[in-house]
């Protein structure tokens, strides 16, 4: 997957970027301790997703719009190469992405984090009901608590709670009730680029079971698989270690 030189804040690294999509309630932030184990050697942009971390929210939203609002995002920095790392619901938009761009012009590869499926979420209504209101910092710390299985501490545990304060109203309602429901299936199983789906086996929130049922089937066939144990759900928090070995060994299998 080499390429030509770019140039991201100053420092020199080998094309594609690597390009981190966070997950719902999540923003860039979310990616920095994975990205500070990377960024020595890769091109690393982590992206706010409308409505997430302070960015405005788009003015009609879908997932489309969302995998538009990347690329511009992208291409405004002059990445025009690129692998898209996308957690939970940054997997489902990084699926859009590769799917709008039909003849990988620029989509290089995708790894997926405990992605959201391409076909659609399962979330019980009581949940969706939580999920669509802003939290208060005990709610925050909760929902952290009954997300991860490493218990967060420090600063990781800090952007765990403070991040899903910062997701607007309206980003909350779309994903809960169109964007977990959208179903891109029928195209992200004829995917051409390099699709590597990384899943925890004790994921308390994308379970194993969805993972067999919605995510698997509506992925290429040539998927690179790898399943993990003893790790929830917010992954690039609770073991950023693990999480920037896994892409980099990706990366080099796919060189």
């Amino acid at each position: 997957m080499n390429g030509p030189e770019n140039t991201v804040n100053g420092n020199t690294r080998m094309q594609p970027a690597l390009v981190f999509l966070h997950y719902f309630g999540g923003s860039a932030k979310s990616w920095e301790f994975v990205i500070s184990r990377l960024e020595s050697y890769y091109s690393c942009i982590a992206i706010d997703l409308p409505g997430f971390g302070n960015t405005e929210m788009l003015a009609k939203s879908s997932l489309k719009g969302y995998a538009d609002f990347v690329r511009r995002e992208l291409m405004a920095k002059g990445i025009t190469s690129y692998i898209l790392i996308g957690h939970s619901m940054g997997g489902k938009i990084a699926l859009q992405c590769a799917v709008n761009d039909y003849e990988n012009e620029q989509v290089q590869g995708l790894i997926l984090i405990a992605p959201s499926p391409p076909s659609f979420e399962d979330i019980p209504e009581s949940e969706k009901a939580k999920m669509r209101q802003i939290p208060d910092l005990k709610e925050s710390r909760a929902k952290v608590d009954a997300d991860t299985i490493t218990k967060l501490v420090h600063q990781g545990l800090d952007i765990a709670i403070q991040t899903p304060l910062q997701v607007a109203s309206d980003a909350r309602k779309w994903w809960i009730d169109e964007g977990t429901r959208e179903s891109i299936a029928d195209k992200t199983r004829q995917l051409k680029v390099p699709v590597t789906l990384i899943a925890s086996k004790d994921d308390p929130a994308i379970n194993w079971a969805m993972t067999q049922e919605q995510t698997i089937p509506n992925l290429p066939p040539e998927i690179q698989m790898v399943t993990i144990d003893g790790i929830g759900h917010l992954m690039p928090l609770e073991n950023p270690d693990l999480i920037a070995s896994m892409i980099s060994d990706t990366l080099n299998k796919n060189k």
